[in-house]
């Protein structure tokens, strides 16, 4: 059996006090969740699977949707979930200079220990997995889409077109990274072409069923532009 990192245990405990506790857990698995969607890069591209899949067992086994699975297990990954998105600075000094004590490191010790676990788990839900990822793209899209140019906010009637279309799905098979230049491209389409639209959303301060339709048309007619 491998070794565990150095002071995982400690996140061991944690990850049995989360379990008990499943609001925090929630908490906790939102924020692993907008974490994993900003990560790209570095030594965790090669566990970003595994941990997906730690997440997905996670969010099962919190909802009531999957309890095949042992108490000690769930500990386990609470424990790796929980370590992933501890801010870095509240990490002990004694941690640092441990060079298995980082993200991968412990996704991948987690993943090995309870592999068998995992196999079952993906076999009860082959689709939860993708389920998640796509929820994970989404949250990594609405976390662009809510940059803004410094000192040149964008008006609040061109942010609801930008975020009904995230509704809508519009920007679904959009590159992350692409995810700006697109909702800029819309923005500048309706403002040229239905600039009385953007009137009635300042000035209707919400969403009636007539607006809706309008930007619908003024969505789809955008997306036959970008093939």
């Amino acid at each position: 059996m491998a070794k565990p990192p150095r002071g995982f245990a400690r996140f061991l405990r944690r990850g049995a006090k989360l379990l008990k506790n499943p609001r925090l857990l929630r908490q906790v698995l939102s924020q692993a969740v907008t974490k994993l969607g900003r990560a790209d890069g570095g030594p965790l591209a090669e566990v970003k699977e595994q941990l997906y899949r730690l997440v997905a067992l996670l969010k099962a086994y919190v909802s009531g949707e999957y309890r095949d699975v042992s108490t000690q297990t769930m500990i386990v990954v609470a424990a790796a979930v929980a370590y992933f998105v501890v801010p870095f600075d509240a990490v002990p000094d004694f941690l640092f200079g441990w060079g298995l004590v980082d993200d991968a490191a412990v996704i991948s010790y987690v993943a090995a220990q309870i592999a068998g676990e995992l196999a079952a788990f993906a076999q009860f839900g082959s689709d939860l997995d993708a389920k998640t990822k796509a929820q994970l793209d989404r949250g990594n899209r609405i976390v662009e889409l809510f940059k803004q140019p410094a000192f040149n906010p964008i008006p609040i009637e061109q942010q609801v077109v930008t975020l009904w279309a995230l509704q809508k799905d519009y920007y679904a098979k959009i590159d992350t990274e692409k995810v700006q230049a697109s909702a800029a491209s819309l923005r500048e389409y309706v403002v040229t072409r239905k600039d009385d639209l953007l009137t009635k959303i300042r000035e209707a301060a919400k969403l009636t069923d007539e607006i809706e339709a309008e930007l619908k048309t003024v969505c789809d007619d955008w997306a036959s532009t970008q093939n």
